[in-house]
């Protein structure tokens, strides 16, 4: 269990219940050489890592630098063997939860689009200009030509720039072709 003596709850401990965030990891890593972090802390183990690689390595880094990890939904912490071993245990778990998770993922996502729903993106450019876009389009213009009468005109983005990119026109064209493939009542 997680006490006072393993864990202290003092500023050079840090938390976070998603150690995969791209800002706080390299400050993480950072705070972990430097041993001004006792330990990495998370609320639930398997998110920490679906990967059993990864979280052998991370493991290893905090069983080297003198750090630990600390598991709050189980009460696993890796300072003991016993409790290093009941976190690889568990991520073993994870990483083999990760496969059914994708394919009952691909099979929903594939049963959708067999259904004729519209994946992906919701539409955020307003219909007149899709219709723009759409119009200039069968008209033979090419798509960087579109971009520039768009830019040329002064049409606002979804973001409110005045710089339409091709990719953008392009991808605002292929959403009219999803919705028109797109059955009404989905």
């Amino acid at each position: 269990m997680i006490g006072n003596a393993s864990c202290p709850s003092s500023s050079r401990t840090r938390s976070n219940s998603r150690v995969v965030s791209r800002n706080a990891r390299p400050r993480r890593r950072h705070e972990q050489r430097e041993r001004s972090a006792e330990a990495l802390v998370v609320a639930k183990l398997d998110r920490l890592s679906r990967s059993l690689l990864d979280f052998a390595a991370l493991t290893e880094r905090a069983r080297q630098g003198g750090w630990q990890l600390v598991a709050l939904d189980l009460g696993v912490e890796t300072a003991t063997p016993s409790g290093e071993m009941m976190a690889n245990v568990l991520a073993t778990f994870a990483q083999f939860e990760r496969r059914p998770i994708g394919q009952r993922t691909r099979d929903v996502l594939a049963a959708k689009k067999q259904a004729g729903a519209r994946l992906g993106r919701p539409v955020t450019i307003p219909d007149t200009i899709r219709r723009r876009i759409v119009s200039e389009r069968l008209a033979g213009t090419s798509w960087p030509r579109i971009a520039q009468s768009l830019n040329r005109d002064s049409v606002p983005t979804v973001r409110g720039d005045t710089r339409w990119p091709v990719s953008t026109v392009q991808a605002a064209y292929r959403s009219t072709q999803l919705d028109a493939a797109a059955p009404a009542s989905i």
